[in-house]
């Protein structure tokens, strides 16, 4: 787990000389004073890479429809995708996901011909496995890509961000 902990109890950073480790329970970390460090939930995070990644597979004049961060609201960006999407012109948007520490965001981007892809960025990277068939990696295994699903098509999911599924008809 990577990110920022606090003190149980104290609503704080852990200083240095607090940190002697007792063991983890697979949710908290230990301390020997019986204390808990519990993870933040980071609103704002680096995304290196994340952004170039989306505007090479997009194209030269893509229309950025900007990064969603966790704070923010994804309306604007996903009706900017959403209307570049349906008027046949090349685009990429990216969100932040709700995820306690460690940084993750998935983003959208399509071409100029019509192909739409996702990319996804891992602060702790992407296991160390070969990715699935289509899916390629790259940023030192934080970042993974690949095509969405032929026809493509772009869902609006409940929290009002974008995702990609293949054509239902």
């Amino acid at each position: 787990m990577s990110g920022l902990f606090e003190v149980s109890g104290a609503g704080r950073e852990a200083k240095q000389t607090e940190l002697r480790y007792a063991g983890f329970d697979g949710t908290r970390i230990w301390l020997q004073d019986a204390r808990t460090l519990k993870p933040v939930l980071l609103l704002e995070y680096a995304v290196p890479g994340m952004k170039s990644q989306l505007a090479s597979l997009a194209g030269r004049d893509a229309l950025d429809c900007g990064r969603v961060t966790r704070k923010q609201k994804p309306n604007a960006a996903s009706e900017c995708a959403r209307k570049a999407f349906a008027d046949r012109k090349p685009f990429y948007v990216s969100y932040d996901q709700r995820a306690w520490g460690e940084g993750y965001t998935v983003g959208f981007a399509r071409d100029a011909k019509g192909n739409l892809y996702f990319v996804e960025y891992m602060n702790e990277g992407w296991p160390l496995q070969p990715p699935s068939e289509g899916v390629r990696v790259s940023d030192d295994n934080h970042i993974r890509f690949g095509a969405c699903p032929k026809p493509p098509v772009l869902f609006k999911v409940g929290n009002g961000e974008l995702t990609c599924i293949g054509s239902t008809e």
